[in-house]
């Protein structure tokens, strides 16, 4: 009788772990997001611009897409950009740069989340995208001066993971004391 109930205690335990994980990495994951896009903003977009704009460049065409060239260029910085991907777009939907390669860009829910991200122009969004298509969470900003919207995602499977291996683990421990 002390082993099943060690085996119930053991798997309430995994499940309350893994309930558990799950909000807290989540939250802190959207705040490394935040903080990675942030410093890729600060250290790459708005350098170069205040260059331009410093030797006031920010007018011609050409200096500018050079400029913004180099930021394409510099996106491979970002620490989860092989697990999650970085999309530079316009306000309107027009695609200027994505990370992942070969992955669809799905223009209306990538629009939608421009439209959140454009409507507080200083502050870092954080967010869901749940679609069939899409399980991920975001991190966007809106860059007026070259009206691009940078939106930074990460798949929920990726965040997960540990919250996974708590839980496979409590099973499996739990199940091992029934047998």
């Amino acid at each position: 009788t002390v082993l099943p109930l060690t085996a119930i205690a053991i798997i309430f335990m995994g499940v309350w772990s893994v309930i558990t994980v799950r909000d807290s990495m989540e939250k802190t994951f959207q705040q490394l997001m935040v903080q990675e896009l942030e410093s890729f903003v600060d250290h790459n977009i708005r350098a170069y611009y205040d260059i331009l704009k410093k030797n006031q460049l920010d007018t011609i065409d050409s200096f500018v897409k050079t400029y913004q060239k180099k930021v394409y260029d510099d996106t491979y910085k970002l620490h989860f950009i092989e697990s999650g991907n970085l999309i530079i777009m316009s306000r309107s939907g027009d695609l200027y740069k994505q990370t992942a390669d070969g992955k669809k860009f799905d223009s209306q829910v990538y629009q939608n989340i421009a439209m959140k991200i454009t409507k507080d122009e200083m502050e870092y969004q954080i967010g869901h995208m749940d679609t069939p298509q899409l399980n991920q969470i975001y991190a966007g900003y809106f860059f007026k001066p070259w009206d691009w919207v940078i939106i930074y995602t990460v798949s929920h499977d990726i965040i997960h993971e540990a919250q996974n291996k708590i839980g496979n683990t409590a099973i499996a421990v739990g199940t091992g004391c029934l047998i």
